[in-house]
């Protein structure tokens, strides 16, 4: 395989400084290093032409104030006529004396809206500058011909920085390294996913078997997958199109699907086009593992006659039904005049109040918020008659799971789940 190599470099000065506390970023764009194979058909280039970004009286923060800092924006472009794989590493400069380098543990990091994490416990890999004396790699992934990506940058002190901490005057200097490999091969879902979450990650383990004997149902044009009755009966792992991307889905009667996340049972239902991986409740993992017949309970989700552990309780969708508004998991005004307004997402309905209360008590009270991910809820309102005010009658598009076709895509069709 022919392989060329292309770094590009963006020196970050980083002075922190508690109390008086501040923080002082420097960063210039280098493509002349002599010891360095360049090639033109690879670019990178600042969106943000400032030389310095200064920020006075900066303390510790939360990852919520974190995301919220001003970015270092950079775009990385292929302009070859292959594919390219490029890994973008932070290296650490011996520039800074070893006793004022602000250690790395203090150092929270995140690229685009990524979860945060320590600058420490990204993977730590051989520098590839002569000066550097730590590299710790961001991310990697590919790039098509002509294909171009944006990277925000953020970088503050962790929340947990305290005064005792030997963070006062210390210092350090940095380079991001974008190194590029040209491929001669288009590179397979799972490789993309390999260098987006690892080898390790469920999302990859889960897209390392889609199924390629064909058996899966074809896609149509719009999107929609007809699925006929014998094919329900198969359990494979099969792609389509959703709002984010390439979608991974369980269809038929798969048993292996499992995942133990915050104390609960979680039964896998896909891969979102976005990497995230979509999950229905399957019951309380302390219940479930005290069954006789656990393993039947997950492999078949269905209650044993006296208890359903397939939910977390019941409620009505919405108390009231007396308005159209009601048909939506948010809601807008009731006795309103338009569309616009009776289906506007500002009231929680009934069951999102209930699901909202389950979720702040066994998630985010628990510590587990950081793992979820926001995408989208498909709540389909559209019109098959009527105007969907008031009181008047009303029909809504709904799903006929025997003929119609599943649509992963938020449109004229509610998502069905095999």
């Amino acid at each position: 395989m022919k392989k060329k190599v292309l770094i590009v470099l963006v020196l970050i000065s980083m002075m922190c400084i508690i109390g008086i506390s501040y923080a002082l970023w420097r960063r210039t764009l280098s493509q002349t290093d002599t010891n360095r194979i360049t090639a033109d058909c690879f670019e990178i280039t600042l969106t943000n032409e400032k030389d310095m970004i200064t920020l006075e009286n900066t303390f510790p923060l939360y990852d919520e104030e974190g995301m919220q800092t001003t970015p270092y924006t950079f775009t990385i472009q292929n302009k070859c006529a292959s594919y390219a794989s490029y890994n973008i590493n932070l290296e650490l400069l011996d520039t800074v004396t070893e006793d004022n380098r602000l250690d790395p543990q203090y150092l929270k990091v995140v690229l685009d809206e990524n979860t945060p994490n320590l600058l420490s416990s990204n993977e730590v890999v051989e520098p590839t500058l002569s000066n550097a004396y730590a590299s710790y790699e961001l991310t990697t992934g590919y790039l098509e011909q002509n294909e171009e990506k944006t990277y925000n940058l953020r970088l503050w002190l962790d929340e947990n920085v305290t005064l005792n901490d030997p963070v006062v005057g210390k210092s350090i200097i940095a380079k991001i390294t974008v190194t590029a490999n040209y491929i001669d091969h288009i590179p397979t879902d799972y490789e993309k996913c390999v260098s987006e979450y690892g080898e390790d990650s469920i999302q990859c383990s889960i897209i390392a078997n889609v199924d390629t004997t064909g058996a899966c149902p074809t896609v149509n044009e719009d999107g929609t997958v007809n699925v006929t009755s014998s094919e329900r009966e198969k359990s494979l792992l099969c792609s389509a199109l959703d709002d984010y991307g390439t979608s991974y889905y369980f269809r038929g009667t798969p048993d292996n699907n499992w995942v133990k996340f915050a104390g609960f049972y979680w039964r896998i239902l896909r891969v979102n086009g976005n990497g995230s991986i979509r999950m229905i409740y399957a019951g309380d993992a302390n219940v479930i593992d005290n069954l006789d017949n656990k393993e039947e309970v997950l492999a078949n989700g269905y209650d044993d006659g006296d208890t359903d552990y397939t939910q977390i309780g019941t409620s009505a969708y919405n108390t009231l039904a007396n308005d159209n508004a009601y048909v939506g998991y948010m809601y807008g005004a009731t006795n309103a005049s338009t569309y616009e307004e009776t289906h506007a997402n500002i009231n929680n309905s009934t069951i999102k109040i209930v699901v909202d209360n389950w979720y702040k008590t066994n998630i985010e009270d628990k510590g587990y918020a950081n793992y979820v991910s926001d995408t989208i809820f498909c709540n389909d309102r559209s019109l098959i008659s009527g105007t969907g005010v008031g009181t008047t009658i009303a029909d809504y598009n709904y799903a006929i799971p025997t003929s119609a076709g599943v649509n992963l895509k938020c449109v004229k069709k509610m998502i069905v789940l095999l």
